[in-house]
């Protein structure tokens, strides 16, 4: 696929993918997207993101990722298709996690409906860096919603600046890529913002 480089277990991509291209029309994407942004982007749990970050502990989570609350536990549980997360402790294991994935090589081929995600463990809780990831796709424009079996999908990417030395010039180093239904990130918005049960 010409929009995306390996190199050394690393995977780099194009600042503006084909990929968002395609998809649902801009009205319909943007109607979806201004429910999304209130949470994963302005109030988003992970610290450090925003300033109007809600606190897991005001919203009644006092001991989110352990019993008898596991938080993760519960987003995990609201996936239906099973396994559907791979992460790497490092960018440079990011290639392995993408094929454990299948979402290496030809993942857009026109994204298949199945939900999935890859990516860089850079909170060291693997749902909080899939919300830092959620965030960082929809604030800087790398996702595209689609419809597949009369639902709403979403593909999103996250990406870093390489630095100095890059093997590829300006293209970004790829630091998550998911697949996941509209109806999962409300339900997951819902299941954090309803606290523990």
């Amino acid at each position: 696929m010409d929009d995306q480089v390996v190199y050394n277990g690393k995977v780099y991509v194009r600042e503006r993918p084909r990929w968002i291209e395609r998809g649902i029309g801009v009205e319909e994407s943007m109607r979806h997207y201004s429910r999304l942004t209130k949470f994963y982007v302005v109030g988003n749990p992970v610290p450090g993101l925003s300033a109007r970050r809600l606190d897991l502990k005001d919203l009644g989570w006092d001991a989110p990722w352990s019993k008898p609350e596991y938080l993760n536990r519960k987003m995990k549980d609201t996936v239906r298709d099973g396994d559907f997360l791979w992460s790497a402790e490092a960018c440079d294991e990011m290639e392995e996690a993408l094929r454990k994935a299948d979402m290496l090589d030809g993942w857009v081929d026109w994204l298949a409906p199945r939900e999935r995600a890859a990516l860089h463990n850079c909170k060291k809780n693997q749902m909080m860096s899939l919300l830092y990831h959620v965030r960082n796709s929809l604030c800087h424009g790398r996702f595209t919603f689609f419809k597949r079996n009369r639902a709403i999908w979403i593909a999103l990417e996250d990406v870093k600046n390489p630095g100095k030395g890059s093997p590829v010039g300006a293209w970004k180093q790829l630091s998550a890529r998911m697949v996941l239904r509209y109806s999962t990130l409300l339900s997951w918005q819902e299941l954090i913002l309803a606290g523990p049960k």
